[in-house]
C-alpha cells in the first residue's frame, strides 16, 4: 500500500501549506488507499507516479471541499489593490493536475474495463 505519510509530504511540497494537518492528512490517507487499490500487483508503492496521483487526488478533494463550503476568499480590496479568486478556476486547475497525474499512472493500474462480445458458433 502507498504510504500516506509519503503522499502527505509530497502534497505539502507540491501544493503548499494551505489546509490543516488533520484535514490534509485524512485526505492523503483516503487518496493513498484509493490509488493503492488500482495498482497492478507487484507495483512499487513508492513509485513517484503513484505518490503523485494520490497527492493530486487529495488536492482535488481539498479544492472541491473548499469550493463547496466557500472556504476561500473570493474578493478582497485594499485601496487601489483588489484580489479576486474563483473557486471554479481553482477546481479546474486541481482537476487538470489530477488528470495529468492519472495519465502518468496509467501504465501502473489495473485495467478495469469490461468487454462484452458475441460468440459465433
Amino acid at each position: 500500500m502507498i504510504c500516506p505519510q509519503s503522499v502527505y509530504s509530497l502534497y505539502r511540497q507540491r501544493y503548499g501549506a494551505e489546509g490543516s494537518d488533520e484535514e490534509i492528512g485524512a485526505l492523503c490517507d483516503s487518496a493513498s488507499a484509493e490509488i493503492s487499490a488500482m495498482l497492478l500487483d507487484g507495483t512499487d508503492p513508492a513509485d513517484i507516479r503513484a505518490l503523485g496521483a494520490a497527492a493530486a487526488l487529495a488536492l482535488l478533494r481539498y479544492t472541491r471541499r473548499q469550493a463547496l463550503t466557500g472556504g476561500e476568499v473570493s474578493s478582497f480590496r485594499a485601496g487601489d489593490i483588489s484580489i479576486t479568486t474563483s473557486p471554479a478556476s481553482a477546481l479546474a486547475a486541481a482537476r487538470e493536475e489530477y488528470a495529468s497525474a492519472a495519465a502518468l499512472l496509467a501504465p501502473l493500474i489495473k485495467d478495469g474495463s469490461f468487454y462484452f462480445g458475441q460468440v459465433k458458433i
